[in-house]
């Protein structure tokens, strides 16, 4: 009598969690949705680009972008713009670290080393975000001589410290 009653609870458990199951999540951290780059490459060899960043920031500080190769000095006319199209404070020493330690709504250069820069802003909400970035780098097509082939373009979206 007893193990009839343990099979029918289980049964009544099961078909219960069938008609009535409880959706649950665990939030595994920000998400890029979609990034949209456009490029203009000019005479000189420069070349605008605008990156239209989809988030969803979860308990993140703040987002970089990485420039491998490059100097500081290449990296020209860069601004971060969020949704509500509020242009985020442009820091000139941005590897010093703030008064306040505040980088929300904040972006500037960090060198990283000998491979290259990095663009960060600060982020101040958890939610979907677009940002908008905006940057020119200089010298980025070179002239190639003949005896050489070209190289293309070459983005890296895989962070290789992960």
């Amino acid at each position: 009598m007893l193990l009839n009653k343990k099979v029918l609870f289980l049964i009544i458990l099961f078909i219960f969690c069938i008609f009535f199951p409880k959706i649950t999540y665990a939030h595994s951290g920000d998400k890029i949705k979609k990034i949209d780059i456009s490029i203009e490459i000019k005479e000189d060899g420069s070349a605008s680009f605008k990156e239209e960043w989809y988030v969803n920031s979860f308990g993140r500080y703040g987002y970089t972008k990485l420039f491998k190769g490059i100097e500081t000095n290449q990296i020209l006319d860069y601004s971060v713009t969020d949704e509500d199209q509020i242009k985020y404070e442009l820091i000139d020493n941005f590897d010093k670290p703030m008064e306040d330690g505040s980088y929300i709504n904040k972006c500037g250069i960090i060198k990283n080393g000998d491979n290259g820069v990095f663009l960060f802003w600060g982020v101040d909400e958890q939610k979907d975000h677009q940002y908008t970035l905006t940057y020119t780098i200089k010298n980025f097509v070179k002239e190639l001589s003949d005896s050489k082939l070209p190289k293309g373009i070459n983005f890296d979206f895989i962070d290789e410290r992960n």
